[in-house]
């Protein structure tokens, strides 16, 4: 099996989505990709896209949004607010494709623990490329 269609079906997923794994999908109904290995693919990728822009937004970014002073006086009605929905806003996060890296921001901004984020982020990639499947 050549791995190469589907190293690139998980950058793509990473980096954008839809466009591509959906492809690969019709490829997969059309017998020329293995469907367990575009689902593998496809989770892994809109997962680890969905973990850079959670990790990247982590430390730094916090003191860089607080030099706002809009942004930093509503800082603690923003991490309530996360807090409150961060399980529904976490897996829904790869179905809302407008929201893919606001909502990781967001939780980043806010503190939402690394691993409650991680793990939800995986479920909701699993579930997003079992039903584009």
């Amino acid at each position: 099996m050549n791995v190469l269609p589907y190293l690139g079906i998980l950058l793509a997923a990473a980096v954008e989505g839809e466009v591509v794994y959906s492809g690969a999908v019709v490829m997969v109904f059309l017998g020329r990709l293995n469907p367990l290995a575009v689902l593998i693919s496809g989770s892994i990728g809109g997962w680890a896209g969905d973990q850079f822009f959670f990790y990247a937004a982590r430390g730094k970014f916090r003191e860089w949004l607080n030099r706002f002073s809009k942004i930093a006086r509503r800082r603690r009605a923003i991490q309530e607010r996360m807090h409150r929905h961060a399980i529904k806003l976490i897996l829904a996060v790869r179905f809302l494709p407008g929201l893919r890296i606001a909502i990781p921001l967001a939780c980043a901004y806010a503190g939402i623990s690394p691993f409650l984020f991680s793990s939800l982020s995986f479920i909701s990639a699993v579930a997003w490329a079992t039903a584009i499947m």
